[in-house]
C-alpha cells in the first residue's frame, strides 16, 4: 500500500513540473513576440523630436488666401533613415493630411521655387513648403508632423504646432 502512495506522490510531481514547463513555454512565445514588436518600435525612438516644425513667422504662417507655409527642420538624422513625412492640418473640426515628397494631390510645393520637385530637408537643414488647399478656408488649429521611415512605417507625431500666426501680420 505504501508504494502505491509513493507513485502517486512521483506522478504529481511530475504533472506539476510538466505544468510549469508548459506555463513557461506559453509566457516566453507571447514575451519574445512583445520584445520583438517594441523592438521595432524603437526605430520610432530614434526619430523622435528630431522632424520639427520651425517657429519662424516669415516661414511657418497661413495667409488669407488660403495658402499654409510650413518650414520643417530635419536635426540629426542620417540620409535615408526616413524616406519622408506626413503633414496633418486640423482646422474647424475637420483634419487633412499632405505626405511629402509623394503628395498625390499636387496641393503641396516648395515654398521657393514652386517649380521645384518636393524633397524633405537632409540632415540638420530645413525645408519650407506651401500647402494651397482649398478646404484651409481659416487659420489651422493645428499642425502635426508625423516621419515615415524608411520601410514606409509611419511613426507618431513628432511635433505639434499650435499657434500659426497670419502671414499677411508679417509682411
Amino acid at each position: 500500500m505504501n508504494s502505491k502512495k509513493s507513485q502517486s506522490q512521483v506522478i504529481t510531481t511530475v504533472l506539476l513540473i510538466l505544468i510549469t514547463i508548459s506555463l513557461i513555454v506559453v509566457i516566453s512565445a507571447f514575451a519574445i513576440s512583445f520584445v520583438n514588436n517594441k523592438l521595432s518600435d524603437s526605430d520610432c525612438l530614434d526619430i523622435a523630436d528630431k522632424v520639427t516644425i520651425i517657429n519662424d513667422l516669415r516661414y511657418t504662417c497661413y495667409d488669407s488666401n488660403g495658402k499654409l507655409n510650413l518650414q520643417v527642420h530635419v536635426g540629426d538624422i542620417e540620409e535615408g533613415e526616413i524616406e519622408g513625412f506626413t503633414i496633418s492640418v486640423s482646422s474647424e473640426g475637420s483634419s487633412n493630411s499632405y505626405e511629402i515628397p509623394e503628395d498625390p494631390n499636387d496641393k503641396v510645393t516648395m515654398f521657393k521655387p514652386p517649380t521645384e520637385p518636393l524633397e524633405i530637408p537632409s540632415k540638420n537643414t530645413e525645408k519650407t513648403y506651401t500647402i494651397t488647399d482649398s478646404t484651409l478656408q481659416s487659420i489651422p488649429d493645428t499642425i502635426k508632423i508625423y516621419p515615415i521611415l524608411k520601410d514606409g512605417k509611419t511613426c507618431d507625431a513628432s511635433d505639434t504646432y499650435k499657434f500659426i500666426a497670419t502671414c499677411d501680420e508679417n509682411i
